[in-house]
């Protein structure tokens, strides 16, 4: 939910929900990275990046 952002804010409910079982810092350690991946896609998709499934090692 953190990163569907043409489906509007997040309710209260579906925080609600987090929170009942996070605290307020457990949800931010949680929607950063989520933010942060959801950013480097996003730039990836609009400048086209090519993605290579191959394995580098």
């Amino acid at each position: 939910m953190i990163t569907r952002v043409p489906d509007g804010h997040l309710s209260g409910e579906d925080y609600n929900a987090a929170a009942a079982g996070l605290t307020a810092d457990q949800i931010s350690v949680i929607a950063w990275p989520a933010l942060v991946m959801n950013t480097v896609n996003r730039v990836a998709i609009t400048s086209r990046y090519a993605v290579d499934s191959r394995p580098r090692w």
